[in-house]
């Protein structure tokens, strides 16, 4: 049985953007991150914690907060 994402794709095509918690409320920047940018970011959000126990949900959504606060800033402007 195919999970709900990939029927998602086959409806809307191999470049369909993948639905993530934030995608769903509707907070995605126009050029936001990908799926495995936000992998990569949750990744390394685990691995800053030297694998200690951690919520891997948690780290996820970070992540994509992170990745799509990032996207979503005017060129030229840094983190303050």
């Amino acid at each position: 049985m195919l999970q709900r994402s990939d029927r998602i794709r086959q409806k809307r095509g191999p470049q369909a953007r993948s639905v993530t918690p934030a995608t769903r409320l509707g907070v995605v920047a126009r050029n936001g991150p990908t799926e495995a940018d936000i992998r990569r970011r949750a990744y390394e959000i685990y691995a800053h914690r030297a694998g200690a126990p951690g919520d891997a949900l948690a780290d996820w959504l970070l992540a994509e907060l992170e990745l799509q606060t990032e996207a979503s800033r005017p060129p030229g402007r840094k983190q303050t």
